[in-house]
């Protein structure tokens, strides 16, 4: 799997990309069965300058693999919170997507 990380309007610290990198990792069994065909494009932003107090932050992240692709996003007030629930929902869309194919298969099996 391939993966790019993108930071806007923010620095990326070596402890964030490796938070980062440790979270794509323990994801990596979830996308054995797509190879090499599979690549994840994570962009992490602190989002525009008018919030009155605090900082939010963005985690968008795209899956391209065969099949739909699948795209989540969150924003937090913490960089780290909102890798965290973006990666957490990529596993559950992953779960349902793969869901429907093993669905759809046994639709295909038995000559619906």
């Amino acid at each position: 799997m391939k993966t790019q990380i993108k930071a806007l309007n923010l620095e990326l610290l070596p402890g964030i990309e490796a938070y980062i990198n440790r979270r794509f990792k323990a994801l990596e069994p979830l996308f054995k069965r797509y190879g090499a065909s599979c690549a994840a494009y994570l962009e992490v932003s602190k989002i525009s300058r008018h919030h009155q107090s605090g900082d939010v932050y963005r985690a968008e992240l795209r899956l391209d693999i065969p099949g739909p692709n699948l795209y989540v996003w969150e924003e937090e007030a913490d960089l780290k919170s909102a890798v965290k629930a973006v990666m957490d929902d990529l596993k559950m869309q992953v779960a349902k997507n793969k869901g429907r194919k093993v669905a759809h298969d046994r639709k295909v099996k038995k000559g619906f």
